[in-house]
């Protein structure tokens, strides 16, 4: 990363003459001049909008992306000769005549307009604003054979899988308790300053996450800055620890939250053995205070450039958080890749994936270690001692108490509520970072050319891709720069790191939880890409190899002995009018045969076909498929091995009656 300003940091490697021929490229770019995106990045940014319009919590927005970016996939994977879906594997696949980009683009609009309906129910107006410009009517359809069916189908079906995967979003994402996590989550330390167990209390727990009381803004002191004032509840809310069971969510390549759970971070008072995250071999006591100490002496020594890195990234409240801020740059490397709407739904469908297990992840680490944040440790180490510290708003550095001490953040924000150890931002800025740049083919960010079709940083011309400029009297948090400072990342390495390091200059995370955050994300954007790769190329076998293979039941899909998924689906023009769709599923685990279903297509007491999956491994070394069907409506089966990759397939043509169908070497037994 490099900063441009009148003190003017120089990229190392940069020469004049390729500067000199950079502002000759700049000068032939209009500055104001949007740029066509295709289909899929205009719901893309539409959906950033709504991110910003609502909440700020990260694992809900990640959860959330990647419903939506999975329902458009699915929906584009339809009409590819190829894809898979992640729910309907090939079975919906249209014939290749209709594989068009017109058809593309409307599936994937609808998919993303009843997606996005779900998950940001409120900005609802918005969609069918895009939608009306696009062209396309509203519709509730849900024929496989059109467009608008394959988009309303795939979101039911993303909805769907989402119902009981952790997350209890029919429960508005309340903690809930799993086999991960057995118990509610209930700190140890308590927020009243004061008390036993905050920072200076006897009972305070310094390797523990602290609930912050945070000031709301109802009451200020003399500079107009927000206070606490103890004796006046409404003029603060104690922190409660967001997503506390978040790491026991359904991941999407992950095997499990834990499944690159880093060591543990240092802990003060133990003169046990501790390796830092660069190597270095200390006392874990040791290792706290360094690491402690190094956020303080940064914090006292802030530069305009670190405050605009901390409030760039920042990302609290009325901002996208940091996955919002990936897309973003998704978004612009789109633009200049000059991407097509199948590029765009592949590329955020990996992106915003690999970010749903980065938030699982992270937040499974803090959850098991619950540690301490900068404020509250510098605030119990140093508590009735005099350090030096940001002194607040135009407040310059100050002498100050250890237990006055705050990070460079806003004063009715603070810290963010929930455990550092490891750092999200810079687990979901890796993570990012190792996907697009394996779907893209090049680290590269800035070019210089490049430009978004949005003014973020206000300084009245289209950004350039990144690129941040902070005008004088920019910042947030206080009044500066004295004088336009640009930040440009060349590369996306640089932009993961700067996200990382930025946590520690606003007063957020420290060393360790930065460093192992972005380890974890370099093997979760790995695993998450490989995947998603997986998906679109077709190679199932590659996908239950990178973890991805989950069976979950719901109303139009089996799932026979928790391992094999069986889905279906109808068309026929035998009644009075053309009717299709897909079957609806129904276990027999209530009748004791755990080994079968069967489906309906029309109504619940007609079924129409009869489904069983034997172990024969013993036998033959298959598993044998059984399918009845007392119908004459045309039918396609599919059975899927979510343990081999492995699939089985029947059709019925409309019109026939379809005979019964047994396979005795229908799947390979695994190896």
């Amino acid at each position: 990363m490099t900063f441009d300003s009148s003190s003017s940091h120089r990229r190392e490697g940069s020469s004049l003459f390729a500067r000199f021929a950079l502002g000759l490229i700049l000068l032939t770019v209009p500055a104001t001049q949007a740029t066509a995106e295709s289909v899929a990045t205009r719901w893309n940014a539409l959906m950033l909008d709504a991110i910003a319009a609502n909440p700020p919590a990260p694992t809900l927005v990640t959860w959330r992306m990647h419903l939506v970016s999975s329902a458009m996939y699915d929906a584009w994977a339809c009409y590819d000769e190829v894809a898979l879906g992640t729910r309907y594997g090939g079975l919906l696949r249209r014939p290749a005549v209709e594989h068009t980009e017109a058809n593309k683009e409307r599936a994937v609009s609808h998919a993303a307009f009843r997606a996005l309906s779900y998950v940001y129910p409120n900005q609802v107006d918005w969609y069918e604003d895009l939608m009306e410009d696009l062209g396309y009517a509203l519709s509730d359809s849900r024929d496989p054979r059109t467009p608008e069916g394959i988009g309303n189908l795939m979101a039911d079906a993303a909805v769907a899988s989402r119902a009981d995967d952790g997350a209890n979003a029919s429960g508005g994402f309340a903690q809930i308790t799993s086999p991960t996590f057995p118990t509610l989550y209930a700190p140890v330390n308590g927020a009243e300053a004061g008390s036993a167990n905050a920072p200076g209390g006897v009972d305070f727990d310094p390797n523990r996450w602290q609930p912050l009381r945070v000031p709301n803004g109802t009451q200020t002191d003399a500079n107009g800055d927000p206070i606490v004032v103890p004796d006046d509840p409404s003029s603060y809310n104690d922190q409660s620890f967001l997503s506390p069971h978040w790491g026991a969510v359904r991941p999407f390549a992950l095997t499990s939250g834990s499944q690159f759970l880093p060591p543990a971070p240092p802990q003060k008072n133990s003169q046990a053995e501790y390796v830092d995250a660069l190597g270095n071999t200390s006392t874990n006591h040791d290792a706290w205070v360094t690491q402690m100490d190094e956020i303080r002496e940064r914090n006292a020594n802030l530069t305009d450039e670190e405050k605009i890195l901390a409030e760039f990234w920042a990302d609290g409240p009325r901002t996208w958080t940091p996955p919002g801020h990936w897309n973003q740059f998704a978004e612009g490397l789109s633009i200049r890749d000059n991407h097509d709407v199948g590029q765009d739904v592949r590329m955020f469908f990996a992106l915003n994936a690999g970010l749903h297990d980065a938030a699982i992840a992270s937040w499974d680490a803090k959850r098991r270690y619950d540690f301490i944040r900068p404020i509250s440790a510098i605030q119990d180490h140093y508590f009735g001692q005099p350090i030096q510290g940001w002194g607040g708003p135009d407040q310059g550095t100050q002498t100050i108490l250890g237990q006055e001490w705050q990070p460079y953040q806003s004063l009715t924000f603070v810290t963010p509520p929930f455990g550092e150890y490891v750092s999200g931002h810079s687990t979901f800025s890796r993570t990012s970072r190792e996907i697009l740049m394996a779907f893209t083919g090049s680290d590269a960010l800035y070019d210089g050319v490049t430009r978004l079709n949005e003014d973020y940083d206000g300084d009245g011309e289209l950004d350039l891709l990144g690129q941040h400029v902070a005008e004088p009297g920019s910042l947030m948090f206080e009044d500066g720069p004295d004088q336009t400072i640009t930040l440009r990342w060349f590369t996306m390495l640089e932009a993961s790191d700067s996200a990382g390091e930025s946590r520690r200059h606003g007063g957020i995370h420290f060393q360790d939880g930065d460093l192992w955050g972005r380890e974890m994300g370099r093997q979760i954007g790995q695993q998450a890409y490989a995947l998603a790769e997986a998906f679109w190329t077709g190679d199932a076998a590659a996908g239950v190899e990178a973890g991805g293979s989950v069976c979950v039941p719901d109303s139009t899909t089996l799932c026979i002995d928790g391992r094999f998924r069986v889905q279906t689906t109808f068309a026929t023009t035998l009644g009075e009018e053309d009717q299709a769709g897909l079957g609806n599923a129904v276990s027999l685990d209530a009748v004791g045969v755990g080994s079968g279903g069967l489906f309906w297509f029309f109504t619940e007491d007609n079924p129409e076909v009869v489904v069983k999956v034997l172990d024969g491994c013993a036998i033959n070394q298959h598993y044998w498929v059984l399918v009845a069907a007392a119908t004459n409506v045309g039918y396609s089966l599919s059975v899927f091995d979510t343990d081999s990759g492995s699939s089985w397939n029947t059709q019925n043509p409309d019109g026939t009656l379809a005979p019964a169908n047994i396979d005795t070497f229908a799947l390979p037994c695994a190896p």
